[in-house]
């Protein structure tokens, strides 16, 4: 089908008033080699408005082989930029959104039969590329701001990359006044430089001011309680709200204020409000808000006005009037702790790409001017580009969208990997969810879940809760989710019944978000998708709750969209010592706030205030926490209890274990077969197993045996003397040899005699005899013997002394001269003469000697206390004493 008409050929001759224009002939020449293309132009020049129209039009109008009917897609960071660029195009063309230009965001889209350039936001694009991997309705994507690096926007390309097999006539477009330095060029298989274009087009004046605080108001403090957070000072807050001001004096037009989060925006709108003269109003623009009131930074007032904005609004697009930009040089990031599975929102200083993106803002139209809120110096330590979020943010939907794309992430093409230690952690959420199976492979439920657009957390929760409660129910409290608004009450169900009486501001965002995700339940049919994730027993609780309180449903819905917060009261846990898992309070101060610890599911542990509504329940469903710098407890933000008679595993059956461990005693004397149950990290039930599988027994025994560990095995009494023997023979050729080395060598001899009672093995005398070689035991008996036989009497060699020797009586050797030698007869053996008490004597390797000598002395003192036993002068000549 060919369109009848060619509604963007005047991109083609008009300069709209568009610096860009004047290099429409490098442009086009660009764009007709149809060839991936990266282009960077300064901020203001239009290259959001002009190139996607001139692209869709060239390529529409021109032989390329193009398929007929086929479109642009122009791809923004932000809903915000892409409903703004898809009315300004539109408003170019004296037309509405939804005719040659239209836009689809979430929730929310203005598309037609005539529609030739489609303007959407990564998630989208990603959304279409899993329904469409060809991409066959669009020829190009034109990824807008690549240089914000959003982790869509990683994604899109990761994917766009892998539909560019298949389809060889699909181009990428990536465009940013400062593109990422390195790495998309090569990705995008650019090699000609005629297809890396960098297009200087003038822009308006622009006079930049550097107007730092005092050292006083720095921008980042310590705040809340005891400074456990780190914040924006209101010191800085003061200066950016007189900057402000300083900067509606000195200009003729209205003034975007660009601070870092909403609670910035709330506290320096209070700081201004007395100071404004009433023909100056005041404007809010924030993700939190409905659309219609960030819509309203685009019509005509006839008020001046301040516009106080997160970064929204710092990219691709036109705010009329404004013409002066008051930056804070901050921006708040998402970072993830991946082993605790917990995101906190972070301030800090931005990249010079994103202030170079905010001062753009004030000269698209007109000379502008900037004040920046720090110093020149500071400028320059900045970074060039800001982190890709893909290094810092929890991986979840990444991770769920690529497994229904059917493609390991490591064959993908990336700018940069996604970090082993996210993956990993995002691939225990989605099991934990059932969206994966133990094998990653994708499930029904998560098939499901991944088409919804949503995180895959409140995406469980709409499914399953509108398989059990009423739809209209479970979207607004899924919706209520969402939401940050920190004014309203820290208990979910409070929270819910707030925003239904419409009082807080965030209460119209609210219900447009529960409508369209009543849109999402009427497209997909709940019932067939969840398959063996049906969750019977929770249906059964609730048919069967005869009070079915509206508490219950926000704890139940809470609690499946995010199980690995549920928590339980340490106070339920069995005492154990030391169990504290980081919860303790230090001794200084710690009695100054009475806290309760929970255990969560997901592994990590969490307090909050005994003050708070939900504090000191049994188990909890947590819907918000943070975690504060150094620390590894979470702070509860949000939650509800659960019914004390609904039990916490319906709600997460893939959390539930049975684990069977094998350990040592703890008195050393074996190993121990236990069986526990577990829900996630929560140990409900621990029991030891009498008898174990043999086999078992045997691997944890081989897996435990080291040096280390060699010393708590037994030896029976022989191997021990055995051993004395071989250690000593050893020993005289200058070699040594220790038991925990034959005791390892021994390792599967040992394991083949563990018994179903897990007793340690003994190392007897056939383990010593095996493992030296039997052919050595007739030599050791030869040079290092067992024991040796005087005038008829059998004495043990005591080998674990040096020198070795026997013992006996000293009246039992008497007739005795001869030396006895050991080791080939290089070592005499040593006699120790006992009294007739058994104590010693003499230690003598030469009887003869002996007799003539020390005996005497001997003799002289021992007649006299034992005067019942023979003393001779001469005991060589007498008989030995039986």
């Amino acid at each position: 089908m060919t369109l009848a008409k060619a509604p963007f050929a005047q991109f083609a001759e008009d300069d709209f008033g568009l610096p860009l224009a004047q290099k429409r002939e490098d442009l086009t020449s660009a764009i007709l080699r149809r060839q991936n293309l990266l282009l960077e132009a300064p901020a203001g020049s239009g290259k959001s408005t002009l190139v996607p129209p001139l692209v869709q039009h060239l390529v529409s109008t021109s032989n390329l082989g193009v398929t007929p009917g086929q479109k642009t897609l122009l791809v923004q960071p932000r809903q915000l930029a892409a409903r703004a660029m898809a009315g300004r195009i539109a408003s170019l063309l004296k037309e509405q959104p939804g005719e040659s230009v239209g836009f689809s965001v979430r929730g929310e889209s203005a598309l037609g039969p005539q529609t030739q350039l489609e303007i959407v936001t990564g998630g989208v694009l990603v959304r279409k590329l899993q329904a469409d991997p060809e991409l066959s309705e669009y020829h190009t994507v034109i990824l807008d701001e690549i240089h914000e690096r959003h982790l869509d926007y990683d994604l899109a390309l990761a994917f766009l990359l892998d539909t560019q097999e298949l389809r060889d006539d699909l181009v990428i477009i990536a465009m940013s006044a400062t593109l990422p330095p390195s790495g998309l060029a090569s990705l995008l298989k650019i090699s000609s430089s005629q297809n890396q274009l960098t297009l200087p087009a003038p822009s308006h004046p622009l006079t930049v001011h550097w107007a730092p605080p005092a050292t006083s108001a720095s921008a980042l403090a310590s705040l809340g309680q005891a400074g456990a957070r780190l914040g924006v000072s209101n010191e800085f807050l003061e200066h950016a709200a007189n900057t402000a001001l300083t900067a509606l004096e000195q200009g003729q037009n209205d003034v975007l204020v660009f601070l870092p989060g909403l609670s910035e925006i709330k506290r320096t709108h209070q700081l201004l409000t007395p100071k404004l003269p009433a023909e100056v109003e005041i404007l809010e623009i924030h993700s939190s808000l409905a659309k219609e009131h960030q819509d309203r930074i685009f019509r005509p007032d006839p008020k001046r006005r301040i516009i106080l904005s997160s970064s929204i609004a710092q990219s691709a697009l036109t705010i009329p009037r404004v013409s002066s930009v008051v930056d804070s040089g901050l921006e708040r990031r998402s970072h993830t702790d991946f082993e605790r599975q917990v995101s906190t929102l972070v301030t800090r200083s931005t990249s010079q790409a994103n202030g170079i993106q905010r001062a753009g803002r004030a000269n698209r139209l007109g000379p502008g001017q900037v004040w920046r809120l720090f110093s020149e110096q500071s400028w320059a330590r900045m970074p060039a580009q800001s982190e890709p979020e893909i290094l810092h943010s929890e991986l979840t939907s990444l991770v769920l969208a690529c497994a229904d794309w059917g493609a390991k992430i490591t064959d993908l093409a990336w700018l940069n990997q996604p970090p082993t230690p996210a993956v990993q952690a995002a691939q225990r959420v989605l099991h934990g969810l059932g969206a994966l199976n133990r094998d990653g492979n994708i499930t029904p439920l998560g098939k499901a879940l991944s088409q919804l657009g949503l995180d895959p957390r409140l995406g469980r929760a709409l499914l399953i809760g509108r398989a059990i409660f009423p739809p209209s129910t479970v979207a607004e409290i899924v919706a209520m989710l969402e939401v940050t608004d920190q004014s309203l009450p820290t208990d979910l169900f409070d929270r819910w019944r707030a925003l239904q009486t419409g009082r807080p501001y965030s209460t119209k965002a609210w219900r447009q978000n529960a409508k369209r995700l009543m849109q999402l339940m009427d497209v997909n049919k709940v019932t067939s998708l969840l398959g063996e994730h049906d969750f019977a027993e929770l249906k059964t609780f609730w048919q069967e709750d005869q009070a079915k309180l509206p508490e219950t449903m926000v704890a139940i819905i809470t609690a499946l969209a995010f199980p690995a917060l549920l928590g339980r009261n340490r106070q339920l846990e069995p005492k154990k010592a030391g169990n504290g898992n980081g919860a303790s309070l230090s001794s200084s101060g710690a009695n100054s706030l009475a806290l309760t610890r929970y255990q969560l599911v997901g592994g990590m542990g969490a307090q909050c205030a005994t003050s708070a509504p939900f504090a000191n329940s049994p188990w909890l469903a947590i819907g918000s926490l943070t975690l504060p710098a150094g620390s590894s407890t979470g702070e509860i933000r949000t939650a509800i209890a659960l019914p004390e008679n609904l039990d916490p595993l319906y709600l997460a059956p893939n959390w539930v274990e049975t684990n069977e461990t094998i350990s040592l005693a703890e008195d050393g004397s074996g190993f121990q077969l236990w069986q526990e149950n577990k829900f996630g990290a929560i140990a409900l039930h621990r029991q030891r197993v009498p008898k174990a599988d043999p086999k078992r027994l045997q691997e944890a025994f081989q897996n435990w045996l080291s040096p280390a560990t060699a010393s708590l095995v037994p030896w029976s009494q022989t191997a021990e003397a055995n051993f004395e023997r071989y250690q000593w023979l050893r020993a005289q050729s200058g070699e040594t040899v220790s038991r925990e080395e034959l005791v390892v060598e021994a390792k599967d001899i040992l394991a083949t005699k563990i018994e179903a009672n897990g007793a340690l093995p003994k190392f007897d005398q056939n383990t010593f005899f095996t493992v030296i070689g039997w052919e050595n035991q007739s030599g050791l008996a030869q040079t290092a013997p067992e024991e040796v036989s005087i005038s008829g009497r059998n004495y043990r060699v005591d080998y674990s002394q040096e020198p070795p020797r026997i013992r006996g009586k000293l009246q039992w050797f008497f007739g005795q001269t001869q030396q006895i030698f050991l080791a080939n007869g290089s070592v005499p053996l040593s006699i120790e003469l006992l009294s007739p008490a058994q104590r010693p004597l003499a230690l003598t390797n030469d009887l003869g000697s002996f007799w003539q000598g020390a005996y005497q002395q001997v003799r002289a003192q021992m007649r006299g206390r034992y005067p019942k036993h023979a003393w001779p002068e001469h005991p060589e000549n007498e008989t030995p004493a039986k």
